[in-house]
């Protein structure tokens, strides 16, 4: 029996036919994440598509919107972006810097989209941005020593300065505006949160959920709802940060253990340092004023490490900090 040979191939054959282009590959995309926004304390998900980068405006300056970064280099913004799509950055892109130099990338208002995304590297840095109105300022995802300077981020929904599964990461010298959770921390162990400004962010100016080891050191919060919100967080250091002007509490403290909290100012519409479901913390020369001072919502036992002030009050003011 003779093999049957279709037409199309041997058109093809004889006259030389060819495809014109490459076939289109779909490679699949971060799970999306809810496109409303969250409870307060929910953690963020990236929601970028992964495709090929644009050639145009995508190379070392980056003048256009969408890009997508694969390849380790030096990056600089070569100007301000109105973008509903901002400037992902992928695991093969590690150990690239990202200069936006002042410039800022803008959401066309929609609130929707991330900033900078950034994902699957292993040390990569981001300096000198201004991020606005997206859905997420910037968002580091399953990634690990990210560094995040002097960069400002505003008018996000769903975190200002996001960082998720993402190990000893470093934000230093930035500052976040109205945003729900000015920097969003979870799943993230040792991270470095140092001489930041929060001013005005809803729910909480630093947000610290379900990690381990956490240096929190020289920040300013103000007008926030809480200063700090730590959920689940052992082995911290929280030192030498001011939490002023809070209308619910400088800090709070949820399900925690081990962690020192010293010399820090904590001021408020309402309460100074709160409290609830945590054990063997140790409070040490910090000032504390707020109405009350300092509320604990159960009887676990912490540790007063002496010298605070309440109210006021030296000492003997702050004699209850252990709670029971």
């Amino acid at each position: 029996m003779k093999a049957f040979v279709p037409l199309v191939i041997v058109s093809l054959l004889l006259f030389g036919c060819c495809i014109t282009g490459p076939p289109t590959i779909t490679t699949p995309a971060p799970e999306p994440g809810a496109t409303s926004t969250p409870a307060p304390g929910a953690s963020p998900t990236g929601t970028p598509a992964l495709q090929p980068s644009p050639a145009e405006g995508c190379g070392s300056t980056i003048t256009s919107c969408g890009c997508y970064i694969y390849s380790p280099g030096t990056y600089a913004l070569g100007r301000d972006l109105n973008c509903d799509t901002g400037i992902s950055f992928y695991g093969s892109a590690s150990g690239s810097t990202f200069d936006c130099s002042g410039h800022s990338i803008t959401s066309l208002g929609n609130e929707s989209g991330d900033g900078i995304y950034i994902i699957d590297t292993n040390g990569l840095e981001v300096r000198n941005c201004r991020v606005s109105n997206f859905y997420e300022g910037i968002i580091a995802q399953n990634a690990r020593n990210v560094v995040i300077y002097n960069t400002a981020v505003s008018g996000s929904p769903n975190g200002g300065i996001v960082l998720m599964h993402s190990n000893g990461c470093t934000v230093r010298n930035s500052a976040t505006e109205n945003s729900t959770n000015g920097i969003h921390v979870t799943d993230s162990n040792n991270t470095s949160i140092l001489n930041n400004t929060f001013i005005g962010d809803r729910f909480s100016g630093l947000y610290l959920g379900h990690l381990n080891g956490a240096t929190v050191s020289g920040n300013i919060a103000e007008r926030c709802d809480t200063g700090l919100y730590m959920n689940n967080v052992t082995g911290a250091r929280v030192q030498g940060n001011m939490f002023t002007n809070s209308t619910q509490s400088g800090i709070w403290v949820t399900n925690s253990r081990g962690n020192t909290i010293a010399l820090n100012r904590v001021s408020g519409e309402g309460l100074g340092i709160g409290m609830e479901s945590s054990t063997g913390n140790t409070f040490s020369e910090n000032v504390l004023l707020g109405d009350p001072a300092f509320h604990c919502v159960d009887n676990l036992t912490n540790i007063d490490g002496g010298s605070n002030v309440c109210n006021g009050y030296p000492n003997d003011g702050c004699s209850w900090l252990s709670c029971p």
